[in-house]
């Protein structure tokens, strides 16, 4: 609710995203898709090891995605488009939940539970690591928001508009 007691106008989006949004996604997810693949092919797994391209994917893909978003962030206009491209499709397919949970599974599956565990945790603790830095590594690229240089502090903006 707004100050004078009336309710804030509700901001309706469509049901269905528009044919741009979605191409643009496509075609990032086409570049993630492709550069998965190939790292994939380069470090292939052996049955009872940790699966190094997954992991490496993973965590790399976090870092740029906290880069991106801060860089993204602090840009006037805000730029949905290229959040589309490159956050959405390209990190999006390039960093894989799929392939990290499958080769949990198996891992676990083939009795290596202490491997899974210890990929498990290795990849939720770097890949936060890895964003945080990123996140923290575009906000200095980016230089301070008008906030950060009144207060000093390091801001990730809540939601910026769409445009």
């Amino acid at each position: 609710m707004e100050r004078d007691g009336r309710d804030a106008p509700t901001v309706r989006r469509p049901l269905l995203p528009s044919a741009r949004s979605v191409a643009l996604v496509a075609a990032g997810g086409a570049i993630g898709t492709a550069a998965r693949y190939g790292v994939g092919g380069r470090f292939p797994v052996e049955a009872g090891e940790l699966p190094l391209a997954t992991f490496g994917e993973n965590v790399l893909g976090a870092a740029l995605l906290g880069l991106l978003v801060a860089v993204l962030a602090s840009r006037r206009p805000y730029s949905g488009q290229l959040r589309l491209l490159l956050a959405t499709g390209t990190l999006g397919a390039f960093t894989t939940f799929s392939s990290f949970a499958s080769e949990v599974v198996v891992l676990v599956r083939d009795d290596h539970v202490g491997l899974a565990l210890a990929y498990v945790v290795a990849t939720l603790v770097a890949g936060v690591a890895a964003a945080a830095a990123g996140v923290r590594l575009g906000s200095r690229l980016s230089g301070p928001t008008p906030r950060q240089a009144v207060s000093g502090h390091e801001v990730i903006p809540e939601k910026a508009p769409n445009r």
